[in-house]
């Protein structure tokens, strides 16, 4: 004889925080500077937009402290840049000016890991265009666009993740309007700066 029992726990989605149903299968997110997360299948994307990384995914390499090297091997060996994650600004030190605050916001941008997909991308498909649009006194919305494909950036300047991808496409006509005016520029090594 089957016994059913009745679940005694309700589990949430972390993103769209809907009641899960029995059965229903959940994904774990580790999440920088919270606790774990639950999220739904039908959330999936979002969560990756947001930064978070799915429980088993490969993280960001560990640097382990090697054995140095000397002599001429060490003035012959090119130096590795060594790329880590912007750090938020503290609340005091937000630019009041809203062109200070774009520039700060880029200047996050440029730190992160990003810049490496756009100069990828554009060794294949060109220069790309750019848009830079500012949401609010804390966060920028960075796009990059070629005529295939667009990827679209949200910049928080006191979030726990500086610099998370928030969106991509394949067609220009996919994004809202104000997002398509191309202010600002890549440069080879992706980084981007304001159209002068």
């Amino acid at each position: 004889m089957i016994e059913i029992r009745r679940q005694d726990t309700d589990t949430t989605c972390a993103v769209c925080g809907r009641t899960v149903l029995l059965g229903e299968r959940l994904v774990s997110f580790r999440r920088i500077g919270l606790e774990d997360a639950m999220v739904c299948e039908l959330c999936v994307d979002q969560a990756d937009a947001r930064g978070w990384t799915r429980e088993g995914a490969p993280a960001l390499p560990v640097q382990l402290a090697g054995r140095e090297e000397r002599g001429l091997r060490a003035l012959l060996r090119p130096r590795k840049r060594h790329v880590t994650a912007p750090e938020p600004f503290d609340p005091e030190l937000l630019p009041e000016d809203p062109a200070d605050a774009v520039e700060a916001s880029l200047e996050l941008f440029n730190e992160s890991t990003h810049p490496r997909t756009v100069s990828g991308i554009a060794r294949t498909l060109g220069d790309p265009r750019v848009s830079v649009v500012r949401r609010s006194h804390r966060e920028v919305v960075v796009t990059v666009a070629w005529d295939l494909s667009w990827y679209q950036y949200r910049v928080d300047m006191l979030g726990a993740q500086t610099v998370t991808l928030q969106r991509r496409g394949e067609e220009l006509a996919e994004l809202d309007g104000r997002f398509l005016e191309w202010n600002a520029q890549a440069e080879p090594d992706g980084t981007v700066a304001l159209a002068s």
